[in-house]
């Protein structure tokens, strides 16, 4: 983490502890990553297809994400703070509930990984954007009674 003039805060490492009297675990490469709108928390997505919720006063892990089956790409918080939606190589868009990590609901359509989001309309609406050259809108709004 760096402040705006370009000063380190710190760093956060995203491997597991190395247990004794076992293999290593595997890289896992953050390739994605975003702010709570109000800034305590920072998620990052890696390559193993997990998001981490990390405390950005101290660097510590809050609670992993698990789900995806790929990568995850591309990682936006609802302007509220009550969803943050993922997207992965997997295919799909998550929606998770990031104050106790679980998985909302599972959005599929794009023919091809999907490679970011944002939400726009004070968060009524989530687009996305894959490889298969489309750009998805999904309503969040709930269904007129």
């Amino acid at each position: 983490m760096w402040d705006a003039g370009g000063r380190k805060i710190r760093d956060i490492s995203t491997k597991p502890p190395v247990k004794p009297n076992q293999p290593p675990p595997p890289d896992n490469h953050v390739l994605a990553i975003a702010f709570s709108p109000d800034g305590k928390v920072l998620a990052a997505g890696t390559s193993l297809g997990q998001i981490l919720l990390i405390n950005s006063a101290d660097g510590k892990t809050i609670r992993t994400l698990t789900g995806h089956t790929s990568s995850v790409t591309g990682l936006a918080f609802h302007p509220g703070g009550i969803v943050l939606a993922s997207a992965s190589k997997d295919r799909t868009v998550r929606l998770w509930n990031p104050a106790n990590g679980q998985m909302l609901k599972s959005l599929t359509g794009h023919e091809a990984w999907v490679q970011g989001l944002v939400f726009a309309r004070r968060g009524t609406l989530l687009a996305s954007v894959g490889a298969d050259r489309t750009v998805r809108l999904w309503s969040l709004e709930p269904p007129s009674q």
